[in-house]
């Protein structure tokens, strides 16, 4: 199929920017505030984390009856990624959350116009 075929659907150099920028900001907002908020581990997540560090070492994902496996996979995929550090996490939760508002953009694109893109995106 040829580039200019109908039906196929090329980027463009407006679409291909504003996708930069609405990522770019999301990173340097993330980026700016990561070291002044230290990794907080509070009961409810330590139970999370514990799970998944036991689930790396393999002692299998030990939760309680109320507390979904989701969140305990996430812990122990990163750990396994990144090294067993709470930095880690935090660092996984922030990449997440670029592409979460890259998501929220096109969306936004797709639904609205290239200002609905914008308004989603931020």
């Amino acid at each position: 199929m040829s580039p200019t075929a109908p039906g196929h659907w090329r980027p463009t150099r407006d679409l291909m920017i504003s996708a930069v920028l609405v990522g770019v900001i999301a990173a340097g907002i993330r980026i700016a505030f990561n070291p002044l908020i230290p990794p907080l581990l509070n009961p409810d997540s330590e139970g999370y984390v514990q799970a998944g560090w036991n689930l790396v070492h393999g002692s299998g994902l030990d939760l309680g009856l109320r507390r979904t496996p989701g969140y305990g996979m996430f812990i122990a995929a990163v750990f396994g990624l990144l090294g067993e550090r709470l930095t880690s996490i935090v660092t996984a939760q922030h990449v997440l959350g670029v592409i979460n508002a890259l998501l929220h953009w096109q969306s936004g694109e797709w639904s609205w116009a290239p200002s609905g893109g914008w308004w989603w995106g931020f």
